[in-house]
């Protein structure tokens, strides 16, 4: 089972910067907002909790995304919006950097 958890981390975080680049909103902010009015009516309700959860995750996913992307060195940067924002494969990122594919 322990084997399995890198994985799942992997795929989230590339989620999370794939949502990031594109921008994808599920809700707009009326719509948002009137979640959290029915969750303040209603706050035994566990379908209504578990959509508010799953908000605040993404809005954390968000904030986190763009700290360590502003952390991010010029060529760091270039391959992250390369690879989940143009979907470019690892040959054509490492001849953009000017870098071995195994040094990606």
């Amino acid at each position: 089972m322990r084997k399995a958890t890198p994985k799942v981390r992997m795929y989230l975080a590339r989620q999370a910067l794939e949502r990031y680049y594109t921008g994808y909103e599920e809700l707009s902010d009326e719509q948002e907002e009137r979640v959290k009015e029915l969750y303040r009516d209603d706050p035994d309700s566990r379908g209504l909790k578990k959509l508010c959860m799953r908000l605040l995750y993404r809005e954390c996913s968000e904030i986190i995304v763009g700290a360590v992307i502003a952390e991010a060195s010029q060529s760091e940067k270039i391959f992250l919006r390369d690879k989940y924002k143009l979907h470019r494969n690892f040959t054509a990122i490492s001849c953009k950097l000017h870098m071995h594919v195994n040094g990606l």
